[in-house]
């Protein structure tokens, strides 16, 4: 995702996202432009995109996972058909 444009999720019709969520729901280093145009301004539209999400965190931290959380439903919202559920 460093270095990856969001509109790479539309040439495919599977997409597998693993990541990890830093400190208190954060996306890791290097991914904010990516989870920027996924998540917070939606740059992209993904009808029929069946896709799953792998989210790493620890429970020690209130937003557990809530990167991961955030790719999950806002991929949905944009027309993604969640293959499992987290």
């Amino acid at each position: 995702m460093c270095r990856t444009a969001a509109g790479i999720l539309t040439a495919f019709d599977t997409a597998l996202i693993i990541t990890s969520t830093f400190g208190e729901g954060d996306p890791p280093s290097g991914t904010e432009d990516f989870y920027q145009d996924v998540v917070t301004v939606p740059s992209i539209r993904v009808p029929g995109l069946c896709y799953s999400v792998l989210a790493l965190g620890d429970t020690y931290y209130e937003h557990f996972c809530k990167c991961g959380k955030d790719y999950d439903e806002t991929l949905e919202k944009l027309g993604g058909i969640r293959v499992h559920s987290l």
